[in-house]
């Protein structure tokens, strides 16, 4: 049974992987990515990504040199129990969740298939983006700086208060598409902020998103 789907991007290190099901590897981003058959060896270094057709496959993972390894990564599992969860984490291995969504999350979007994305991005200081309106999922995580988001409801010109102030290290919870509903975002900081950001859309829709 296939316990999910998931992609990791190599941030820092390099790492080795041999998957017990076919895997599909891009690299830096690239597409199309290489398909790697199952039982095969692969390395893979910063800006690479890894995308699991079954995310709870069988895999031997080492680290391939003497640099600790940094991934990030997204993985699409069902939370019913009827799918295997991933293996524990070796000892010396340290995992921070990002974020999470729940199956009504997934209800506000419409009927097949999706595409998911994660883009890393920076955003000017004293920057002003939007209103735009999504049209799937949406999180994101602060690297560097300070993002206020605003939320304007369907037709209305003023925003809806409090408004949203995520810092470095902070992660918005996953903002689930409201018919009409306009967001924005604003650096006042004068630095650049650096963000994660995560999008669930129909697959072909993205026109409308805040990443390209």
């Amino acid at each position: 049974m296939i316990g999910g789907v998931g992609a990791e991007v190599v941030q820092a290190g390099r790492y080795s992987i041999r998957l017990s099901t076919p895997m599909e590897v891009q690299r830096r981003g690239d597409a199309p990515g290489e398909s790697i058959a199952a039982h095969t060896d692969v390395t893979l270094g910063p800006g690479d990504a890894a995308i699991y057709p079954d995310y709870t496959a069988a895999a031997e993972i080492r680290v391939a040199g003497d640099a600790p390894v940094e991934l990030i990564g997204v993985a699409i599992v069902g939370s019913d129990g009827s799918v295997i969860p991933a293996p524990m984490l070796p000892e010396g291995v340290r995992s921070e969740q990002l974020g999470r969504s729940l199956a009504r999350d997934w209800e506000k979007l419409a009927g097949g298939p999706v595409s998911v994305s994660l883009h890393q991005m920076t955003l000017p200081a004293a920057l002003y983006v939007g209103p735009y309106e999504p049209i799937g999922l949406e999180a994101m995580r602060v690297e560097r700086g300070e993002v206020t988001r605003i939320h304007y409801q369907p037709g209305a010109v003023d925003p809806v208060y409090p408004l949203e102030i995520w810092g470095e290290g902070q992660t918005s919870p996953l903002l689930g598409n409201v018919p009409g509903m306009r967001h924005a975002l604003i650096t006042f900081t004068d630095v650049p902020t650096e963000l994660l950001v995560l999008l669930v859309e129909p697959a072909g829709m993205s026109a409308q998103s805040l990443a390209p």
